[in-house]
């Protein structure tokens, strides 16, 4: 059973394969890189629910909802802030319908270079009201993630958790080279998410799985857990095939992760080449 945290959390196996990634997939479809990718959940329903489903059927036992980037601030770029709530609250109900026997995370993540300029309070406000219209649609779990900013993972975590009493994980995407920080770091950064409310610290995207091995072995030294894992194929140009990817992720089991999966580069291949080595 994955540890208490805050509320009363379902019973899940130890190790918890998570989905892939939604947003390089969704690039392989033709899908422009400056287009809102939450939008799809409108406009191209269809190929969302596909991909969600392809990740179920490899063997994630967890999907996430596209709604990574459907914040006030991010969709205002694209003139969709009137669609803020339909578009979070489709996101959780594609997933559900297209993979119905697996858990269905929402998905919360950075504000964005506008995002940086806003103290403390307004970040929270902005990540509330998305929260808020997420769990309209009573999603199983919270994933925040791709976070570069102590203070933004601080602000968006507490805002889920003043809405939201199940399970929470916070994933951080550091800059910063781990091996460049410090074990104070390190503590700060855990002490202060899970008193924030976090119920499973971790990283995601990165250059790597090594990088992000790194990252959370040192996270590991001074934090209990959970932990997850959900690392980046590698570099443009330079990703690991579905094999060597699956390697680390046994690699990230021995060090103690209770949850896995992987961000862009990895796809549904990856995830199934997984699920058989677990």
């Amino acid at each position: 059973m994955v540890g208490d945290g805050v509320g009363n959390h379902d019973i899940l196996p130890i190790m918890i394969l998570m989905d892939g990634a939604m947003g390089t997939l969704l690039l392989s479809h033709g899908v422009g890189l400056d287009s809102c990718f939450e939008s799809l959940n409108l406009t191209r329903p269809r190929l969302i629910s596909e991909i969600h489903r392809s990740y179920a059927e490899a063997g994630a036992k967890v999907v996430i909802a596209n709604t990574f980037g459907a914040n006030r601030i991010r969709l205002a770029r694209h003139g969709l802030t009137k669609k803020l709530e339909t578009i979070n609250r489709l996101g959780v109900r594609l997933a559900r319908q297209a993979a119905p026997r697996a858990k269905v995370f929402a998905s919360i993540g950075p504000l964005g270079p506008q995002g940086r300029k806003l103290n403390f309070g307004q970040m929270y406000k902005i990540f509330r009201e998305q929260a808020r219209a997420l769990v309209k649609e009573k999603p199983d779990g919270f994933i925040i993630e791709t976070m570069t900013s102590l203070t933004e993972a601080k602000a968006s975590t507490m805002a889920v958790r003043e809405v939201f009493k199940k399970m929470m994980l916070t994933l951080v995407a550091p800059v910063k080279d781990p091996r460049h920080w410090g074990r104070d770091a390190f503590r700060a950064l855990s002490e202060t998410l899970r008193l924030a409310g976090a119920d499973v610290l971790g990283t995601n995207c990165g250059g790597g799985p090594e990088a992000g091995y790194r990252f959370l072995k040192a996270l590991r030294a001074v934090d209990d857990g959970p932990l997850c894992a959900r690392p980046a194929a590698g570099l443009p140009g330079r990703l690991l095939g579905p094999q060597a990817f699956a390697q680390w992720m046994m690699k990230f089991k021995k060090l103690g992760c209770e949850w896995i999966g992987g961000c862009c580069g990895t796809t549904p291949e990856y995830i199934r080449i997984i699920s058989e080595s677990l």
